[in-house]
Formats: C-alpha cells, sequence, structure tokens
C-alpha cells in the first residue's frame, strides 16, 4: 500500500531552518527534500528548459522510488495550445531521458483559455504522446467543469488514453477573507474551479491548495483526507501534493496529513526532517 506525497518544488531557501538543514546549500536541496518525500511537483520546466547537466544532477539526488511530476513546457502547451508542437514536444522529452525512470507523469496543464471547444485539439495531441511514459491533464477553463457532455468526454478521453486526469483543488483557500499580502496572491492566481476527485488511472492526482495555517488546513482536507485513503484501500496509488500561500508551512503541512492518514491507513512514519536529523542524533 503505497501513495506519493509531496509539495510543489523543492529549491525553496524559506525552508533552510524549518526544514532543511540551516547550512544547506542550494545544490542540496533536492536531495534532503527527497530524504523525506516522495515525490515533487516540478513546475520549473514550464517556464524554461533545464540544461541537460541539470537533468542528470537531478537523477542522481534522488532514489529509484522518488517520484518526479514535471510540466510540459508553456510554449508547447499556452503558445502552441497542443497544435504543431512535435518537435518541440521530442526535444523536450530528448532533454528529460536522464529522469524517465523517476518520472511519475508528465503533466498537461491546459491554458485558462482551452476550452470545449478545444476537445479534438487534446485528442490529437493525446494520440501522438509516447505511450511508454505516464501522462496527466489539469483543465483549466469552465468547461470542463460543467457536470456535463464536456466535462465527461474529457474524462472519457484521458480513461480511453490511460491520462490521469490532474484535479487542481483550491475550495479550501477561498473559504478565508484574503487578510495578508501572501493570501491576497494566492486569490489573484489561483483558479476558482469546482474541487473535484473523478479518477481516470491508477494513479489519482490531487494538486491541494489550503489557507496559510496548518489546523484550519487539515480541518479543510478531510475530503483530501478521505479519498486518499479510500484510494489506497481500492489498491490505487494516488500522487497528493498540498501547497499553502507562501509555502512555508507546506512541509509542516504534509507531515501533519501523513500523520492524519496513517490513523485510517496502516502506513510507515515519514522520515525525519533534514532540520531536525542532528536533535535526533543529540538524543543518543
Amino acid at each position: 500500500m503505497q501513495y506519493y506525497l509531496g509539495g510543489p518544488f523543492w529549491s525553496f531557501a524559506d525552508w533552510k531552518g524549518m526544514f532543511y538543514k540551516k547550512n544547506a546549500k542550494p545544490g542540496e536541496f533536492l536531495e534532503q527534500y527527497a530524504s523525506v518525500f516522495n515525490t515533487v511537483e516540478a513546475g520549473s520546466t514550464f517556464y524554461a528548459n533545464p540544461k541537460q547537466d541539470s537533468v542528470k544532477k537531478w537523477r542522481s539526488q534522488v532514489s529509484d522510488d522518488f517520484r518526479f511530476v514535471f510540466k510540459l513546457p508553456k510554449l508547447i502547451t499556452h503558445k502552441l495550445k497542443l497544435e504543431d508542437c512535435q518537435k518541440e514536444l521530442t526535444d523536450f522529452l530528448k532533454l528529460m531521458e536522464p529522469v524517465h525512470e523517476v518520472t511519475g507523469m508528465f503533466q498537461i496543464q491546459l491554458s485558462p483559455s482551452f476550452s470545449g471547444d478545444g476537445f479534438d485539439v487534446l485528442k490529437s495531441f493525446l494520440e501522438i504522446i509516447s505511450k511508454d511514459l505516464n501522462w496527466a491533464v489539469e483543465a483549466r477553463h469552465s468547461d470542463w467543469f460543467d457536470n456535463g457532455e464536456n466535462e465527461k468526454k474529457l474524462d472519457d478521453l484521458l480513461l480511453q488514453h490511460s491520462v490521469t486526469r490532474m484535479h487542481f483543488n483550491t475550495s479550501a483557500l477561498f473559504k478565508k477573507d484574503p487578510i495578508t499580502a501572501t493570501l491576497k496572491e494566492s486569490w489573484s492566481k489561483k483558479p476558482r474551479n469546482p474541487d473535484r476527485w473523478s479518477v481516470t488511472t491508477p494513479t489519482p492526482a490531487i494538486r491541494y491548495i489550503s489557507c496559510d495555517e496548518i489546523m484550519t488546513s487539515l480541518k479543510d482536507a478531510s475530503r483530501l483526507l478521505q479519498a486518499t485513503a479510500y484510494w489506497l484501500e481500492q489498491g490505487l496509488t494516488p500522487y497528493i501534493f498540498l501547497h499553502s500561500p507562501g509555502n512555508k508551512i507546506t512541509p509542516q503541512l504534509c507531515q501533519e496529513f501523513h500523520k492524519i492518514l496513517s490513523r485510517k491507513i496502516d502506513l510507515e512514519p515519514l522520515p525525519t526532517f533534514p532540520i531536525d536529523e542532528n536533535t535526533q542524533l543529540d538524543l543518543f
């Protein structure tokens, strides 16, 4: 019984002294992150292609059972909108070859303007992607949340092609008025689509953004905890990515989420945070 749990990135200096070791260098962040969590969203590939040396280094810093989830470049998904992009897709996947074996899925994040009218374009794109890799689609346009024809067509298409529907559930974020600057920024940037829980592959995937308080966030995450436990009981392998406004508390949020889930399902505890390793050694 296994699931994947992680956050939206690993390269975050604000985690030094609260998750990473106080003296951690940026080049050590991924290895320390992967010593605790077994997956991560690698959204940096959405903005720019990494250097080949960086990709190889990423592979060397994680174990064989770690899983990256890389976003396709926005050139493919937002500028070209999945059309006439075979070369760009091939070049990107070639660049990422060193980490293919530790990639849980490549994420196709559709642009907010990619509506139900683009169904045939998405269908054509899914027909050309490599079947040797795992894929996920995250929809943003309201057409895909209509509880009707468009949403059913999307889910059926993903089922047909064995592609995960990646859900970005944000309702917990908008329960609280944005008092702080960090909350206001999150409110301005995150989509307000309804939460969804549909499963199109054995690896259901949820990106969940909470408020900025751990206990309130965990209370709001009760549905997510129930869904994760149910999926595990059904023999599925969920991918759960937790976010928080500003993401300073994300490692602790993941830690507490896992503790509560472990009361529902028999799971091994998470490893000690890198910052706490010296404290643990001082006890002996």
